[in-house]
């Protein structure tokens, strides 16, 4: 008999309560910085955690309240099956935690698996990497259905898509579907494919002693809290305003929202003054030219790429990071100027972001290891972070949905 906990948290709140416990640290206690093959372990999980924290920090911060609270459940167990295809009995025990039930909140064994919705639309599901052969177990519909029985429980809010590896996704998907009212049927492919990628600081390093980044000896890449304090506001703002745009053409979206978007993430780098998180590609010579680029809209209602001005463009890409942990932190959001591609600026953006968080930044930011997410078929990203230090996963990780539902945000 194999006893299976599944905690079930009502909020990112009540989650890192539990998993600060686990990990033996209080919020006031910083974590110390784990060893990198314990963050590559972890760094599938930690994408997970990395986005409940994130809400976290939003609930706090809002004015309101008013947004996600982060939904999660974690399975854990003090036994584990002898192989993938274990056919041992299972003891679920669904555990529901709340604010108030301080003594109930230590979670007992190895954590087999993570759930989490931190923008309440797209539920991420993850294994530490040393237990994803237990993946085909974990997948078993009397394993599912007690997750969807846990997340009904507490009135989650309703599963519009899962990201997730490939087998486990398809599996939560098939459980909520078929537990729901009416019936929800699964997409039958995918609306995205990628795999995992990791480096360390040794990887990292070794990909510097290449010498591979022979991009234009005018650019330079920097952290914009370190950029604000060389240049003065007005310059400051110019450059703001290109990166935007820039934003807005990484989403794709409608003018109104990625703007919005775009603006909102970068005021909070800049008004937390955080180093590291957001990474600029500039002109040396002319940082702020009056004229940054021009940007047109489609019939759709879409930016198109923004193109140099007759004064030339000043910045020529950005990479934002975000999703922390204790051990690892993630490549958000990486994009170059379509006429500034094929220079290897992609590459010595991340490989500056990345040198920064695992080498650079002081011991208490410190990380073990640097992820991010590339499609397959992507190929100029992917050679991008191979260069840079990046071992890309064999496990594919799929987003998907049901027929007739719209995904939401992700």
């Amino acid at each position: 008999m194999i006893p299976l906990k599944v905690h079930v948290f009502p909020s990112a709140e009540v989650f890192l309560q539990a998993y600060q416990t686990y990990l033996g640290n209080d919020e006031e206690t910083p974590l110390t910085v784990p060893a990198a093959d314990v963050a590559v372990d972890n760094g599938a999980v930690d994408v997970v955690v990395g986005g409940l924290m994130d809400t976290f920090r939003r609930v706090k911060s809002h004015p309101s309240g008013d947004v996600a609270q982060g939904v999660s459940i974690i399975l854990s167990s003090i036994a584990l099956p002898a192989h993938r295809d274990a056919e041992e009995d299972i003891e679920i025990d669904v555990i529901r935690h709340t604010p108030y039930l301080h003594g109930a909140l230590e979670i007992k064994g190895s954590i087999l698996m993570m759930i989490g919705a931190p923008n309440a639309d797209t539920y991420h599901m993850a294994t530490p990497n040393s237990k994803r052969h237990l993946q085909p177990w974990l997948a078993q519909p009397r394993v599912m259905d007690s997750i969807v029985t846990a997340l009904r429980a507490i009135n989650a809010p309703p599963m519009r898509s899962v990201y997730a590896p490939e087998r486990l996704a398809s599996a939560l998907v098939a459980a909520w579907g078929e537990s729901n009212e009416p019936m929800l049927a699964p997409c039958e492919q995918p609306s995205l494919t990628t795999r995992l990628a990791l480096t360390t600081a040794s990887t990292c390093h070794a990909a510097g002693q290449q010498a591979l980044f022979n991009t234009e000896d005018e650019l330079r890449v920097v952290d914009i809290v370190t950029l604000r304090t060389e240049i003065d506001e007005v310059d400051m703002k110019r450059l703001v305003e290109a990166l935007v745009e820039f934003v807005c053409s990484f989403f794709g979206s409608t003018v109104e929202q990625s703007g919005q978007i775009a603006r909102k993430m970068i005021q909070e780098v800049l008004d937390a003054d955080e180093a590291g998180r957001l990474w600029l590609c500039v002109s040396k010579p002319q940082l702020n030219p009056p004229n940054m680029g021009r940007t047109d809209i489609n019939i759709h209602g879409q930016l198109n790429p923004p193109t140099a001005s007759n004064d030339g463009l000043s910045l020529s890409g950005y990479v934002y990071t975000g999703r922390q942990t204790a051990g690892t932190i993630a490549i958000r959001n990486v994009f170059t100027s379509p006429e500034k591609r094929g220079k290897g600026i992609a590459a010595r953006l991340v490989h500056a972001a990345s040198r920064w968080w695992l080498v650079s930044a002081d011991e208490k930011k410190r990380k073990g290891a640097v992820s991010l997410f590339v499609e397959p078929t992507n190929q100029p990203a992917t050679r991008a972070y191979l260069r840079s230090g990046f071992v890309i996963q064999d496990e594919i990780w799929i987003r998907k949905g049901f027929e007739g539902v719209e995904m939401g945000a992700f």
